[in-house]
């Protein structure tokens, strides 16, 4: 399931697109997760009653990014209850080295979020002209494109 997230009044709609996924795929996604760590995830409660997914995004990608997409999961007691893949544009840069805090739309969990713990990995990012580094869905708006990145993720 895929669906839409806010940032800074920009929204990014994700489409499923039939693609070979295979270990290509896998690789790039296994290096995002490593050269791009979301740090201190949390699914909280706003004033207003809604939740949403805070992280800090730490960018170790020897180039910057201007999009990102995260696959999360909330679970209590061992069972995941949420889970969703959700993507942003981001309004300015985020350089090589530099790490910058997020929160993204999330449902109402079942339970009280505290009872819960949320589990958050980035799985796509965007380069600088907005080409997708995965690029394994249709991304509509945002400054996303449909291309995929020319931009190398290499574990070091």
């Amino acid at each position: 399931m895929l669906r839409a997230a806010i940032l800074s009044a920009t929204t990014v709609s994700l489409v499923p697109v039939a693609v070979q996924a295979g270990a290509a795929h896998d690789a790039r996604r296994a290096c995002l997760a490593a050269q791009v760590p979301l740090q201190n995830a949390a699914l909280v409660q706003t004033e207003a009653g809604t939740h949403r997914i805070a992280v800090t995004v730490r960018n170790d990608l020897d180039w910057p990014i201007n999009g990102i997409r995260i696959a999360w999961d909330f679970s209590v007691a061992g069972e995941i209850v949420l889970s969703d893949d959700i993507g942003s544009y981001i309004p300015d840069t985020i350089a090589p080295g530099e790490s910058r805090d997020f929160s993204f739309y999330a449902p109402t969990p079942p339970v009280s979020a505290d009872r819960g713990t949320l589990a958050a990995v980035t799985i796509d990012v965007a380069d600088t002209q907005g080409n997708q580094y995965v690029n394994d869905v249709r991304v509509m708006g945002g400054g996303w494109t449909n291309l995929t990145s020319a931009m190398e993720c290499n574990l070091s």
